[in-house]
């Protein structure tokens, strides 16, 4: 028997950074940390046809044993794989091939390890239950186990957003409310309409998320005045951005997108690196529209958002400059399961 998990990765549009407990909670106003589901996927495949447990990440290029004997996922050359299945899977049950691979590319700021940690939990679990070995587990089960993991292996604040695009896909509004995350999922022809604008380039330079937002995190309980009043002003415009959702006023939408970039620009410089700022500038030569980079930033992928009529002039200037222009729309459904 074979479970395939395929998940999407994720573009974020405002909020992000706010998704990191208990940043949300010390912010003057309650953000939204707004997202959507993008057809970069993230698949993971378990099969129990097979004497002895293993896991191989295509994309890496790793394949590598399992030993009960060894239970530390950070003596593993693919500690997230390790790291959930000890979690998931126990010593009694049958040994399991687990394969990988991510579309997205290596350090692209598209949420790529944590929509990878969401496939291979739930097809985990997918096989676990067809096995009449547990019970299906919720979709924030399913969120806090992976977040657990992913946060013990790089030893930072792991924020919830990512998880959420993968496990649903399409247009998110992440709120939070007494310390519990809520999740409005949207769909239709507002999400047609954002996906006709939006192109997406690769720069070339993978990125770390991780130490920008720590660094993000420790100067606000460190009481920076500053970093503290530019992560109020990329609240406030978080919570513009999903008004102008609820209205389904797309320009409005982008309008805020814009500005919440340009604060993220001051309150952390190195999100950007001379490449993504090539790409804004190829953009902003011949289009109204603009650029953010994905993420924390410093390198990785560039959301790009122009008028309809001159996305397909947009993809050729930046081809034409050497840069690699992504074939990813806005997904329309998160985890899908294929089993055989």
């Amino acid at each position: 028997m074979e479970v395939t998990a395929k998940v999407p990765t994720r573009v974020d549009l405002a909020g992000g950074t706010l998704d990191l407990y208990p940043l949300y909670e010390v912010m003057e106003e309650s953000p939204v940390t707004i997202n959507f589901g993008i057809s970069l996927y993230a698949r993971a495949t378990v099969s129990d046809k097979t004497t002895a447990t293993a896991f191989h990440s295509v994309d890496q290029s790793v394949e590598e044993g399992f030993n009960w004997s060894n239970c530390s996922p950070l003596d593993s050359r693919l500690p997230l794989l390790k790291g959930i299945f000890l979690r998931l899977w126990k010593k009694s049950w049958p040994s399991i091939h687990l394969t990988t691979q991510c579309q997205s590319p290596a350090g692209a700021g598209l949420g790529g390890s944590s929509a990878l940690g969401i496939a291979v939990a739930s097809a985990l679990n997918r096989m676990a239950v067809e096995k009449n070995l547990m019970s299906a587990m919720s979709e924030q089960e399913i969120v806090d186990l992976v977040q657990s993991v992913e946060t013990k292996i790089i030893h930072c604040p792991a924020g919830v957003q990512d998880y959420w695009g993968a496990i649903r896909g399409r247009l998110n509004a992440l709120s939070y409310q007494n310390g519990r995350v809520h999740i409005n999922t949207l769909d239709g022809g507002f999400i047609n309409s954002l996906d006709n604008r939006l192109v997406l380039c690769y720069s070339g330079v993978s990125r770390s998320s991780g130490i920008n937002n720590w660094q993000i995190f420790k100067s606000v309980f460190d009481r920076e005045e500053r970093a503290i009043a530019q992560l109020n002003e990329l609240t406030r415009l978080s919570l513009l951005a999903y008004e102008a959702i609820e209205k389904e006023s797309l320009d409005e939408l982008l309008e805020h997108s814009k500005s919440e970039w340009d604060i993220r620009k001051k309150l952390w410089p190195a999100v950007e690196t001379e490449e993504t700022k090539r790409i804004d500038a190829i953009i902003g030569k011949n289009t109204k529209g603009f650029s953010r980079v994905c993420g924390a930033g410093g390198g990785g992928v560039v959301a790009i958002f122009v008028p309809t009529e001159m996305r397909e002039q947009s993809i050729k200037d930046l081809s034409d400059e050497g840069f690699q222009v992504l074939d990813g729309t806005i997904a329309r459904e998160g985890i899908t399961f294929y089993d055989c």
